[in-house]
């Protein structure tokens, strides 16, 4: 039993080369994958950031939303000594700050360069992590950390789970990878929070990345194209235990005796309004999963991306249960 639990032990941290330096193992293996990008915009303004190339049909380079925003040409530097390739923006998702492109030339990189795409929900804290990116612009600068929190929903975004670590990254590091221990994709790094100086006391930096088991569930998606490609629900969800007596009074629903996500308001026209969704109703289950908190919708319907149609929700109205069969 020893000899199987030290076996495990020595798996689960297993460096790529040699475990004496594992930053320079990491880098090695990893480095040839991520990308420089650089984005004219619209209106002129020049953003820098980063990507990872990754192989599906075609090479494909994922990184943020926010570093693509509305470009006019899109540069990648894909190798250190040859110039850069133009790339074509084949899809948006400003809601998880993702963005996949595509070369508008075909570039076939060697194969190590092409990173693999990790399990995030194998991560632990005090797992280390290498983040890879041009921070300021330079190039496959890498740093190392440690998961410190996961599955975290990040005040503002209550429609994401983001995994948290001490991995310095700056500016133009977004859209780099986090990399696990065998070398692998876990995450997407997007932004930073806290920082600076309070005092004369140092703040804690928290680095904020989505997992990339979340980005998988995006890549269909992503792949057909187009820009957000989130369900047109048309309804104000929030779960009740947010509200106080004032928010009842002001959105004129009752104060339900059962706590789960209440609907406040419904837009005209939308699918919530054509299926008779009306403000107090609290919803229970949701294909025939029961449902707890808004951020179970949000996964269900904008990262999953189960359709609406046919979609079978359970809803509490005046102590009366009630199913819907959605149709758009």
């Amino acid at each position: 039993m020893l000899i199987g639990f030290i076996a495990g032990v020595l798996y689960k941290y297993r460096f790529i080369d040699g475990y004496k330096n594992p930053t320079r193992s990491i880098y090695e293996k990893t480095h040839k994958g991520v990308v420089l990008i650089e984005v004219l915009q619209n209106d002129n303004k020049v953003s820098v950031g980063s990507g990872v190339l990754f192989k599906d049909e075609i090479i494909y380079i994922l990184t943020a939303a926010h570093v693509i925003d509305d470009p006019r040409h899109i540069w990648i530097y894909a190798t250190a000594h040859n110039p850069p390739r133009e790339a074509t923006l084949k899809a948006l998702n400003t809601f998880f700050d993702i963005a996949l492109l595509e070369f508008k030339e075909e570039f076939l990189p060697h194969d190590e360069s092409l990173l693999e795409l990790g399990d995030s929900d194998t991560l632990e804290l005090g797992d280390p992590v290498w983040a890879i990116g041009s921070p300021l612009g330079i190039r496959n600068t890498i740093t190392h950390g440690r998961v410190i929190n996961k599955n975290v929903v990040i005040p503002g975004s209550p429609w994401m789970r983001v995994i948290i670590s001490d991995t310095l990254f700056n500016s133009g590091s977004s859209g780099g990878p986090l990399i696990n221990i065998h070398g692998e994709i876990v995450g997407v790094n997007i932004s930073i929070s806290g920082g600076g100086q309070e005092e004369n006391k140092p703040v804690l930096n928290l680095y904020t990345s989505l997992p990339i088991n979340s980005v998988k569930k995006l890549l269909p998606s992503l792949k057909m194209g187009g820009k957000n490609t989130d369900p047109d629900f048309g309804v104000a969800i929030l779960d009740s235990w947010k509200l106080n007596d004032n928010n009842f009074t002001s959105f004129n629903i009752k104060k339900p005796q059962v706590q789960g996500p209440i609907v406040l308001q419904i837009k005209e026209g939308s699918c919530g309004a054509k299926n008779d969704i009306r403000p107090g109703d609290i919803v229970i289950a949701m294909n025939n999963r029961n449902i707890k908190t808004t951020l179970e919708i949000f996964e269900l319907l904008f990262l999953e991306q189960v359709p609406l149609e046919g979609l079978h929700v359970v809803i509490l109205r005046d102590r009366q249960y009630i199913v819907k069969i959605l149709t758009t």
